[in-house]
């Protein structure tokens, strides 16, 4: 299996953040470990309007071989000395930051027992920098699409026309990463579709693209017999990973030197099993609360039809 590229690199200003510096319990793999998580959200744009966040689950003071961890500094000083210094305080002002990281999901079981995975940024290398560089917000990735779906525009929401890549990628250990990408431009939509990728014909090829996000306003009018109508708003954030560019020719799916069949399955089944482990793990929380889990329905880990 080649090794897989699966990287993002976003400039902006320090937006918000909820970081904090927290301690490892004792059911931990290791108690008693200072650590930091939260997310750290970037506006890209010099108008503060695309906000992306990026996610730190565990970041401790030290790696593993025992030497410092310089992202650990950094978040820590963030911490320490960013009020005042985020966009919502300061403006452009505010602290530039820079981060290298990649493309992630986070899976949980929801009170009714089903799968929700959602994509996001994970963790990465974070700078405070005095001055931006040309590329602010992108991603490329190596992915394996299996599915294309159109989505029809939403005008009252303001949404145009899509297609949605069902696709797969990988992180650095190999995990397997169920994804959905989204592509606008009309030729891109060409592309993906004459590329017939399916289940059992799976396309394994590099794209590359921007963050793009947004939120999504729509108002529901409720006539009134008399008197004024009810008008309410709801709100939704809205984040895509929307692919710009792709290579020109697919890898060599089947050779053994890039990706195979085998090593497909074999990731898809290493899934199943975490995600096995993390319904047990929430059933186990749910028993000691003295809450039934509910059953929910099976969770697939990948869709191929070999």
């Amino acid at each position: 299996m080649k090794k897989i590229t699966n990287s993002t690199h976003l400039e902006g200003y320090l937006f918000s953040h909820d970081l904090a510096l927290k301690v490892s319990g004792e059911n931990a793999k290791t108690p008693g470990v200072e650590f930091i998580a939260g997310t750290l959200e970037i506006a890209t744009d010099d108008e503060g309007m695309n906000v992306v966040p990026v996610t730190f689950r565990y970041v401790t003071a030290k790696f593993a071989s025992g030497k410092a961890n310089a992202t650990f500094s950094t978040l820590k000083n963030i911490i320490e000395k960013s009020q005042g210094n985020t966009w919502t305080d300061a403006g452009k002002s505010a602290w530039k930051i820079k981060v290298d990281t990649a493309l992630g999901i986070n899976d949980f079981y929801n009170a009714e027992g089903e799968l929700i995975t959602y994509k996001l940024n994970d963790g990465g290398f974070v700078h405070v920098v005095n001055a931006f560089g040309d590329d602010r917000n992108s991603f490329t990735a190596d992915v394996v699409i299996t599915g294309v779906n159109m989505k029809d525009a939403d005008e009252e929401a303001g949404t145009p026309e899509i297609m949605v890549l069902k696709a797969n990628t990988f992180n650095f250990r190999n995990d397997i990463l169920p994804v959905d990408l989204v592509v606008k431009n009309s030729a891109g939509m060409g592309y993906f579709e004459g590329l017939e990728a399916s289940a059992a014909n799976p396309i394994f090829l590099k794209v590359w693209g921007v963050i793009e996000c947004s939120t999504i306003s729509r108002q529901i009018v409720e006539e009134s017999a008399f008197g004024n109508d009810s008008v309410k708003t709801t709100s939704r954030k809205l984040r895509e990973w929307v692919v710009t560019g792709a290579s020109t020719e697919p890898y060599d799916f089947g050779d053994e030197t890039v990706l195979t069949k085998d090593d497909l399955t074999k990731a898809a089944e290493a899934r199943e099993v975490y995600l096995a482990d993390v319904k047990q793990r929430r059933d186990e929380y749910l028993a000691n609360k003295g809450t039934a889990p509910a059953a929910g329905a099976p969770a697939k880990a990948a869709d191929f039809s070999f």
